[in-house]
């Protein structure tokens, strides 16, 4: 009797045991898969004239084996155009790849884009639905006024009618020394000389020193003569501190492969492209607006 009652309370230990670490596991597996977001973005209603666009956003995870939504009520005219981003706000870094189509509406109405699905280690994500209002067409907008600031008491024509005059301008020239100067790219390899098959590490690097945003890869590297592997990226990553002549960039790694030489001899490691939105000043400060005037420039920067 004692030997059973041993055996059975050892049983009913190794289970709770085996059912805390399933458990464990699978709260492990919802964190983890809780920080993946999956979803759709429309205008809320459009001209039937009027062409627009749909995104299919997929943040911080690696996907595959993406199902579009389905676009019965409306023309598709062109997608899945994909799209890789990252933005910096207040030191959180969010990364996402967006996958965008542009739709043309068939006749006025109200209609649905359903759902779209992707698979994200392992498990299948569901995104939300969408409904689309196709009102009558729209008037072409001929010219685009000025808008005015109304809690600027100077933010008046009277006060800006001779701005553009009478504010110096930034050159061209100087706005595109300043972006040269201040984000750039470069490609760094683990080593430069390697056997025919043994491993070289290839990394896309981009160097900043000014706010972005919609850092994306525009041209992604085609290697020639290599096996390549792309290594997936900690989206959660933040960017680090360099000096590079004697100032410093916030860096961060935007694209990494492990190549496979398959020949021998000199051979290129492709470029990357990646553009990104950078804010330039392009009017000085005057004394009608003594802080100048700033805008957001998207700009493409080259490895090499």
């Amino acid at each position: 009797m004692k030997r059973v009652v041993k055996y059975w309370i050892s049983k009913h230990t190794m289970k709770i045991a085996l059912m805390g670490m399933l458990g464990f596991f699978v709260a492990a597996c919802n964190v983890a898969y809780g920080q993946a977001k999956f979803y759709i973005t429309a205008p809320k209603s459009v001209p039937v004239n009027q062409n627009f666009q749909v995104n299919v956003v997929l943040e911080n995870a690696n996907g595959s084996g993406l199902k579009a939504p389905s676009f019965n009520d409306f023309q598709l005219l062109s997608g899945p155009n994909t799209s890789t981003s990252m933005q910096w706000v207040n030191g959180n870094v969010t990364q996402s790849v967006t996958y965008s189509y542009i739709l043309q509406p068939k006749q006025e109405g109200t209609f649905k884009i359903g759902k779209a699905s992707i698979v994200v280690s392992g498990v299948t994500m569901e995104s939300n639905e969408l409904t689309v209002e196709v009102t009558k067409a729209a008037a072409q907008q001929q010219t685009q006024r000025r808008q005015r600031n109304p809690f600027d008491p100077f933010d008046d024509p009277f006060f800006h009618q001779d701005e553009d005059e009478n504010q110096p301008q930034v050159s061209k020239a100087d706005i595109e020394k300043q972006l040269k100067e201040d984000v750039f790219a470069k490609l760094i390899l683990s080593r430069s000389a390697v056997y025919n098959g043994e491993m070289v590490t290839a990394t896309y690097r981009l160097y900043f020193r000014r706010n972005l945003d919609q850092v994306g890869v525009t041209k992604a590297p085609a290697f020639d003569g290599f096996w390549s592997q792309e290594v997936d990226l900690d989206p959660k990553r933040r960017p680090t501190v360099e000096t590079v002549n004697g100032r410093q960039y916030h860096v961060i790694d935007i694209l990494k492969y492990n190549l496979y030489p398959q020949r021998s001899g000199n051979m290129p490691v492709a470029a990357a492209e990646i553009s990104t939105v950078v804010e330039v000043q392009t009017q000085q400060p005057s004394f009608f607006n003594p802080f100048g005037r700033s805008e957001q420039l998207q700009m493409k920067v080259n490895s090499g």
